[in-house]
C-alpha cells in the first residue's frame, strides 16, 4: 500500500530535436535520486538504440544540454560566467560607441575640437576593445555580431578615428574591467 509518506513522483524526461523524433518527446521514470546521470542511464537502458543515437549525434557535432526544473545543470558555471561577462562588456562597448557616434554626428557639427575629442575617444575605445578580446582569444568583429553588430554611424566613427592616445586607451581598459566585474560604468560622460 502506498501512503503519502512513501509517495515517489515520476520524473518526466523531455527529449528534443533528433532524439525526440527518434524516441518520442516525454518519458516517465521513477528515479531514486533524480540526477541527470540517473536519467541518462534510464534512457540508455530502456530505449533501444539510444546510446548509438547519442554517439552518432556527437560525431556530427551535436551536444545536448541537461535541464532540471528549467535550470541548465550540464553547463560549466565558469564558462557561463565568462560568456555573460564577455557579452556584458560587448554590449557596453557598443552602447558607449553609439553614444559617441551620436555626439559626433549631431553635436560636433561646426565644432572641430569637440569632433576630434569624440574621434579620439572612439579610437581609444576600439583599441581597448581589441586588446580586451585578444586577452581572451576572441575575435572583436565576431563578438560584436553576437550583440547585434555595429550601428552604421559607429562604423563611420571608428573608420575616421585617429591613432589612439595611450591615456585614453587606459581609461577605456579600466571601464571594460569595471564592466567585466558586473559593475556599470559611472555617470561620468565623455
Amino acid at each position: 500500500m502506498t501512503t503519502a509518506a512513501h509517495y515517489t513522483p515520476a520524473t518526466i524526461i523531455k527529449l528534443s530535436g533528433p532524439l525526440a523524433r527518434l524516441f518520442g518527446r516525454e518519458h516517465r521514470y521513477f528515479l531514486d535520486r533524480g540526477t541527470a546521470e540517473e536519467a541518462f542511464s534510464a534512457l540508455r537502458n530502456t530505449l533501444d538504440g539510444f546510446r548509438e543515437a547519442i554517439a552518432a549525434l556527437e560525431r556530427r557535432g551535436l551536444v545536448y544540454a541537461v535541464f532540471r526544473n528549467r535550470q541548465n545543470v550540464s553547463a560549466d558555471p565558469e564558462y557561463l560566467d565568462l560568456s555573460r561577462m564577455v557579452l556584458r562588456v560587448a554590449i557596453q562597448y557598443e552602447l558607449e560607441l553609439r553614444g559617441l557616434a551620436l555626439s559626433w554626428h549631431h553635436m560636433c557639427a561646426g565644432n572641430p575640437e569637440a569632433a576630434q575629442q569624440v574621434r579620439a575617444e572612439a579610437a581609444a575605445a576600439a583599441r581597448a576593445w581589441a586588446d580586451f578580446c585578444a586577452g581572451l582569444g576572441l575575435q572583436p568583429a565576431e563578438l560584436i555580431l553576437a550583440v547585434g553588430g555595429h550601428h552604421p554611424v559607429v562604423i563611420d566613427l571608428v573608420r575616421w578615428a585617429p591613432a589612439p592616445e595611450p591615456a585614453l586607451v587606459e581609461k577605456w581598459r579600466g571601464l571594460f574591467e569595471t564592466a567585466a566585474c558586473g559593475e556599470m560604468f559611472g555617470e561620468a560622460r565623455h
